[in-house]
């Protein structure tokens, strides 16, 4: 009786040992499959995999006993658990790095497309007032339009629809998100 919960106990620990790198190969394979593509979505997924196993899952103690914790070390040596997990990490922090460089670079590119039609439609704005967009516009009129005013009618027309197009995106990625964010990944 006494052998039998002996090795109970060793069983079970070399099943969740077993358990970790199941998870933790597969946590590597999307690492290395998202290299490929750089999907945002995917990465973001990665991200909370790896966060959810690191915090929720992962004990690197299982045993307190001297002799649960020998064999508990030897499971995770011959399984390769530290290596995996350290891994796992290394590529946790380049995750972060990538979508921190690519958020950055997304956000200069924003900011200077606002920049630009911030002070184009400034300038047209300080020198130019179209006496046909007061009111109700007679669109009968455009065709007569000076170089300046079908400029000053593109930036106009051109910085609504960005700005549609934005809010737009912005809405879908928070849908997404909240879809995702729903979503039990492991």
């Amino acid at each position: 009786m006494l052998a039998n919960q002996m090795f109970e106990q060793y069983y079970y620990s070399f099943l969740l040992f077993y358990y970790y790198r199941i998870i933790l190969m597969k946590l590597t394979y999307d690492q290395r499959r998202i290299h490929k593509g750089q999907n945002e979505v995917e990465v973001d997924t990665l991200i909370v995999q790896i966060t959810e196993f690191s915090a929720k899952i992962y004990n690197p103690e299982i045993n307190s006993r001297l002799a649960g914790k020998e064999i508990s070390n030897y499971f995770k040596k011959s399984l390769g658990i530290d290596n995996l997990f350290t891994q796992v990490n290394k590529t946790l922090n380049d995750l972060y790095k990538n979508q921190e460089r690519m958020t950055s670079k997304r956000h200069n590119s924003l900011l200077q497309i606002l920049t630009l039609y911030t002070v184009v439609s400034g300038i047209y704005g300080m020198n130019l007032v179209i006496q046909n967009w007061e009111g109700k516009i007679k669109w009968d009129k455009v065709l007569h339009y000076t170089i300046f005013e079908d400029i000053a009618l593109l930036v106009a027309l051109s910085g609504i629809g960005i700005s549609s197009v934005i809010a737009i995106q912005a809405v879908k990625s928070y849908i997404k998100e909240k879809k995702r964010n729903k979503k039990n990944y492991l």
